[in-house]
């Protein structure tokens, strides 16, 4: 069912639980609650790309929502990817 972001306790970082194995590997059979960090920073879906960049220059990725509901977990690789993405359509000056 859905939930909202009220109920949302942390977030599980790769490079946290990589480093987490590698110093013990016994840390891969316990519970997700025993590496997990602290929550995403939030944005709402309204809100502009910039405040989602602003966010992501201390966080490597952001929780969005909609209605006070998560939606979508946004990163840097999605902004970088949808900014490439309007670069490319963008017309070239001085060509056809």
């Amino acid at each position: 069912p859905p939930f909202s972001s009220a109920e949302v306790m942390g977030a599980v970082d790769e490079l946290a639980i990589m480093q987490a194995a590698f110093r013990d590997a016994k840390v891969l059979s316990q519970p997700i609650e025993s590496v997990m960090g602290l929550p995403m920073p939030t944005i709402g879906v309204g809100q502009p790309l910039d405040r989602a960049v602003e966010l992501l220059a201390h966080a490597t990725a952001i929780l969005v929502l909609s209605g006070g509901r998560p939606c979508r977990v946004l990163t840097r690789a999605d902004v970088l990817d949808h900014l490439s993405t309007l670069h490319l359509e963008e017309p070239s000056h001085g060509e056809p």
